[in-house]
C-alpha cells in the first residue's frame, strides 16, 4: 500500500494529464466553433451568457 505522500505524488500526476488534456480539448473546440461576433459595448452582463451560447 503506498504512503500518502506516494499516492498524493500519483494524483497530483493523474491531475497534470487530465489538466493537459482538458486543455487539449479545450483548444480543439474553440477551433471547431465558429466564429463568435464580438460583445457590443453596453450590453447588459445578463445576455452575456446568451452571447455565447449562438
Amino acid at each position: 500500500m503506498p504512503s500518502p505522500e506516494e499516492e498524493l505524488a500519483e494524483i497530483r500526476q493523474v491531475l497534470r494529464r487530465l489538466q493537459a488534456r482538458e486543455a487539449a480539448l479545450m483548444l480543439e473546440v474553440d477551433r471547431a466553433l465558429p466564429p463568435q461576433p464580438p460583445l457590443r459595448v453596453g450590453w447588459p452582463i445578463r445576455r452575456l451568457g446568451a452571447a455565447e451560447l449562438h
